[in-house]
């Protein structure tokens, strides 16, 4: 037998298919042990290879999984995201990127699809934590972004000029400066500085950062505009995931309402501890909570304590009251602290060093915490000795002044009494006999007319005219010495009536005419002394004009502030000299002495007298030939509400 046979030399392929089994050894061992799930799919979409990250992400084992197609092998709720894609991968030939949330893991995948001429090649990457960070990191920018307070990040680099560059700021700081995040990202916050910066605190600062030290000052900054403002600064420095310091945070706070507060309150503490100084007050300001007492110097002077040895609590005020007053003063004090009342002032006695007891007046002010509770009882005393002891004396002399006044009173009203009775006798005595002249003086005239001459005639006449002139003084000496002896009866008077009927009466000369207010004008009073005082007026006013054309205007009007009338009685006469506007009140003063024209001297004088005494004034207004005008102010205690002004009408 012949056995034949061909040889050949395979030592390439061999060798090749050797290398093929290494390299796809080497590429398992590789795609096993990265740590990115790896699924390759054939051309007919079916899963033919699943590395040991992909059993782990996908939570399944591989001999569950290959053979089967796409979407039976990705978890319900994302298979349609991922066939989708792997099918836009075939036909597009392209790569694709995407990232998915799958529901049933809870978890977030960075998947990458890559097309081949043999079917995909899928990596996916769990990136759950990185959007994790990424979201709480949204959540941390936009919290920052709507802060009150501004925050700023700068490098922790260049710490000499011109200084850490920004990169970032949130709204708070564009609220605050003016500036937009963009105006001032990648500059320093030195920008922001100005001439009222504090040096000395930006010293501190850098030497602080300098030392990678937690820095917190007080500082002044600018805004755009220029304006300054007070922030309250606080920075740390924040490592990179490498430890090393890479970024400065500040934390900044506007304080410049609180600044502006403490500057009011040390300007008021300065100044009242410079009243304080000055002041001759004994100041006191206790503590309630630490029970502590202090004094200023005017406690020495007023007192003559030494301050230093005296009690530090309010046993230092308490025990120097005067033991009748300290028991009213203490309560009035616990009252005040415990109450809602904000202050308090009292008068009491307060001992001397030298154990004498001055007179002071205590002002006291108590502040509250925000619940309402006394904190702090501030005031002062003040010496009021002198002032009390000139009361005292004050007091004494008006009692004495009192006693003397009723004792002069009492001596008065007999005087009145008196001469009230003797001007009653003395006129019982003159009439009669001024009675029996006077008759006397008519029988001779008339029944020896045709022995007289005319002369005769004349004198008789003169005679009879005297001695009514004497009876209407006496009269007028009468009424004069009875105005607040004996008192009428009061009524409300009709005026334009009481002065049509007087005007009637009077009986004025043809050439005079008179203007009387309309009616109705109620005017309270005496009807009798109302009567009186009109009448005295007119009869003067129509005895001496001198007018060929008289005009007499009586006006009468509500007082603007009194219970009271305004009356004036206006004439177009000679007018009065001011040198006699006082004199013409005064009795028995005339200012035309001829026969024809003098009166008693009494009118004017008895008018003032019933004004008065019932407590209103009465005065003129003159201008020498231009007529005269009297004012009356006359009270009237139960004045309706009428009309103010009324015009005057005509009689």
């Amino acid at each position: 037998k012949v056995l034949q046979g061909a040889a050949y030399d395979i030592t390439y392929q061999v060798r090749a298919e050797a290398e093929i089994r290494r390299l796809a050894t080497r590429l398992t061992t590789t795609l096993e042990s990265i740590t990115e799930a790896f699924l390759l799919f054939d051309d007919k979409s079916r899963l033919s290879y699943l590395n040991r990250e992909g059993e782990r992400l996908l939570r399944r084992r591989r001999e569950e999984l290959l053979g089967k197609i796409v979407w039976d092998v990705f978890p319900v709720g994302s298979q349609s995201r991922i066939h989708g894609e792997c099918q836009r991968a075939i036909k597009e030939r392209v790569p694709i990127e995407f990232e998915e949330f799958f529901q049933q893991l809870n978890t977030w995948f960075d998947v990458r699809i890559y097309p081949s001429t043999d079917g995909l090649a899928v990596y996916m990457r769990d990136i759950t934590r990185r959007k994790q960070s990424d979201e709480l990191l949204r959540l941390l920018q936009k919290s920052i972004s709507h802060l009150n307070d501004i925050v700023m990040i700068t490098e922790a680099e260049q710490m000499d000029p011109p200084g850490p560059r920004i990169v970032f700021v949130n709204e708070a700081f564009t609220r605050q400066t003016g500036y937009s995040a963009s105006e001032v990202l990648g500059k320093t916050p030195r920008m922001l500085q100005g001439s009222l910066t504090d040096p000395q605190a930006l010293q501190r600062i850098r030497t602080n950062l300098r030392r990678l030290r937690p820095v917190r000052e007080e500082i002044i900054n600018y805004t755009k505009s220029g304006k300054p403002y007070w922030i309250e600064l606080e920075i740390v420095p924040v490592a990179d995931p490498s430890g090393v310091y890479s970024h400065w945070v500040a934390i900044e706070r506007d304080i410049s309402e609180r600044k502006e507060a403490e500057l009011k309150l040390r300007e008021s503490e300065e100044r009242a501890q410079l009243i304080a100084r000055v002041t001759n007050d004994a100041i006191r300001d206790w503590d309630l909570i630490q029970r502590r007492v202090d004094w200023n110097d005017g406690f020495e002077s007023l007192f003559g304590y030494d301050r230093k040895q005296i009690e530090l609590g309010p046993e230092s005020w308490t025990r120097r009251i005067h033991p009748d007053d300290q028991d009213r003063i203490l309560k009035h004090i616990e009252r005040l602290i415990n109450g809602t009342e904000s202050s308090w002032n009292e008068e009491y006695r307060f001992q001397r060093k030298d154990g004498s007891y001055v007179y002071v007046i205590d002002r006291a002010f108590v502040i509250r915490d925000s619940e309402g509770r006394g904190i702090r009882l501030v005031g002062g005393l003040t010496d009021i000795t002198a002032r009390h002891e000139a009361a005292e004396a004050l007091k004494r002399s008006q009692e004495e002044l009192e006693e003397r006044v009723r004792a002069r009173t009492a001596q008065l009203v007999a005087a009145n009494k008196q001469l009230s009775e003797f001007a009653s006798v003395v006129s019982h005595d003159l009439k009669a006999p001024l009675r029996g002249v006077g008759n006397l003086a008519e029988w001779i005239a008339k029944d020896f007319a045709h022995q007289l001459d005319a002369k005769g005639t004349e004198l008789f006449l003169m005679m009879r005219d005297r001695v009514r002139q004497m009876h209407a003084l006496i009269e007028g000496i009468l009424d004069y010495t009875r105005i607040g002896q004996t008192r009428g009866s009061e009524q409300s008077v009709e005026l334009h009536k009481l002065l049509s009927d007087l005007v009637e009466f009077i009986a004025p000369p043809d050439h005079i005419r008179i203007l009387l207010p309309p009616a109705p004008i109620e005017l309270r009073g005496i009807p009798e002394q109302i009567h009186q005082v009109f009448q005295n007026i007119l009869d003067n006013a129509i005895k001496f004009i001198d007018k060929p054309k008289g005009l007499i205007t009586i006006k009468v009007q509500r007082h603007p502030q009194l219970a009271a009338w305004q009356i004036q009685i206006s004439d177009n006469g000679p007018g009065i000299p001011e040198r006699h506007h006082q004199r013409i009140f005064q009795l028995f003063q005339r200012l035309d002495e001829n026969a024809e024209s003098s009166g008693s001297g009494i009118g004017l004088a008895l008018v003032k007298r019933i004004v008065e005494a019932r407590g209103g004034s009465i005065h003129i207004e003159s201008v020498v030939g231009c007529g005269a005008t009297f004012h009356l102010i006359w009270p009237d205690e139960n004045l309706m509400a009428e009309p103010e002004n009324s015009p005057p009408s005509t009689h």
